[in-house]
């Protein structure tokens, strides 16, 4: 039985609820400050309690994407504050044909740092050489094209990420039946992902609307026999 829970409500309260090493792993894609909207307003105080919540309800295993202009501060935060071991930084590569820039270089990726909480750790080696670098080549969901011609793959949220970088990252590391948790769900990427790999996935949004179109993508509340749904309101949800 694979257990998807969306919480709304706002990570910073949401977390503490959660128990300790209840979660195998953390992948997640949280706002970093190079305003898309207006809640991508954060500081590095902001990442430092969201973090702190993670290392004690983590297991073993945290992967965030960053802009590289935070990629200091965050190790900072992780390896000296809160004892976290670092093993890698990764590049998204999703450069692709565009506008030429005028007054400096169009920037062609995101980084995602990962760090251990201890040396027990899941890192499910691809066999396929050309997965092993820390280069990961995946284009980006576009708001003006379905990818792959696909329509889970349309662009929902203004930083949505692909479902197959999503699933390689989660492949690697976790297994099957393992739970994984995103504190900034968006448009339900993360949790689509889990679903398609047999993994549990718990999800924290703030935004009703986003919650509303991950329900939508997930198809929420469908007959799938070894699916159990939970779906919490702020207002509702309790450890």
């Amino acid at each position: 039985m694979i257990r998807l829970t969306l919480i709304q409500g706002d990570c910073l309260k949401v977390l503490p609820k959660l128990s300790d090493e209840s979660i195998d792993a953390v992948i997640t894609d949280p706002p970093y400050n190079i305003g898309k909207a207006d809640w991508d307003n954060v500081n590095i105080d902001f990442f430092r309690k969201w973090l702190k919540e993670c290392k004690r309800i983590v297991k073993h295993t945290i992967l965030l994407f960053c802009s590289h202009i935070f990629v200091k501060d965050i190790r900072n935060i992780c390896e000296d504050e809160l004892g976290l071991k670092y093993k890698m930084m990764l590049i998204w590569d999703f450069r692709e044909k565009c506008f030429t820039p005028n007054y400096n270089y169009k920037c062609g990726f995101d980084t995602i740092l990962f760090f251990v909480k201890t040396d027990d750790y899941t890192f499910n080696r691809p066999y396929d050489y050309s997965q092993c670098w820390n280069i990961l080549k995946f284009t980006r969901v576009q708001s003006n094209r379905k990818e792959g011609n696909k329509a889970a793959n349309m662009k929902y949220h203004p930083t949505q990420k692909p479902t197959d970088l999503m699933k390689h990252l989660i492949k690697i590391h976790s297994n099957e039946g393992d739970t994984i948790l995103d504190p900034f769900l968006g448009s339900g990427t993360t949790m689509k992902a889990c679903l398609e790999l047999n993994r549990n996935c718990v999800g924290i949004e703030i935004s009703k609307e986003h919650c509303d179109i991950a329900r939508k993508r997930l198809n929420w509340g469908s007959s799938l026999g070894n699916v159990q749904f939970n779906y919490y309101a702020k207002e509702g949800y309790k450890c």
